[in-house]
């Protein structure tokens, strides 16, 4: 049975935990017993330490220090509202290979308004499910600014994007009529965010 409903939480824990054990080249396995409990193992494949110390950080590889030059992302702005920590940096690591790409993480709803008044961005991602103002609350509060203010000639509306770990047409439907243009489920499928930057700011 579901602890969602009594824990709250979006159960995204083990897919994230699976995402960076394969990233690293391991593996994760597990055994359950009805009633009486899960045990996960994970292994990973690594050096022995006195070999790590004697390799300097130029000889090791790594696909995060590859700058990835896409026209379409040159001089973009983005704001990311995000209150988990680890993804938080894992998208800052990913998005940073990106040259000319510019991102903001925000850690709530109101932080993201703020930001959003602060400075102008290109494109905007929301958690739905954040503290202080979930992302349907910040969603409607900045299309509410907009139309108080009437945009400046030439700027266009900012495209806003839901992050959601629930992707069914009641939850589209949701983030729709709270002002959002479009959602990407969780865990997030990097490729599936650039071509979301890439659709909305092209």
């Amino acid at each position: 049975s579901s602890t969602t409903r009594e824990f709250g939480g979006t159960g995204l824990g083990l897919a994230i935990t699976k995402s960076l054990i394969e990233l690293m080249g391991g593996e994760i396995t597990f055994s359950s017993i009805e009633g009486q409990g899960t045990t996960f193992t994970f292994s990973l494949p690594m050096a022995p330490l006195t070999a790590v110390a004697q390799k300097t950080e130029t000889q090791i590889p790594s696909p995060l220090n590859e700058i990835i030059k896409n026209d379409l992302l040159q001089g973009i702005r983005i704001l990311m509202a995000e209150d988990n920590p680890m993804i938080q940096r894992i998208l800052s690591i990913r998005l940073s290979a990106f040259k000319g790409l510019e991102v903001k993480m925000v850690a709530n709803g109101i932080e993201t308004v703020e930001a959003a008044l602060q400075h102008p961005y290109d494109l905007i991602f929301f958690d739905c499910q954040m503290p202080k103002m979930d992302g349907y609350q910040a969603a409607l509060k900045i299309r509410k600014i907009e139309s108080e203010s009437p945009l400046p000639a030439g700027k266009k509306r900012i495209p806003i994007i839901a992050l959601t770990a629930n992707a069914f047409q009641e939850d589209r439907d949701k983030c729709l009529a709270a002002g959002m243009d479009d959602y990407l489920s969780k865990p997030i499928n990097f490729k599936d965010l650039v071509a979301c930057i890439e659709r909305w700011t092209r």
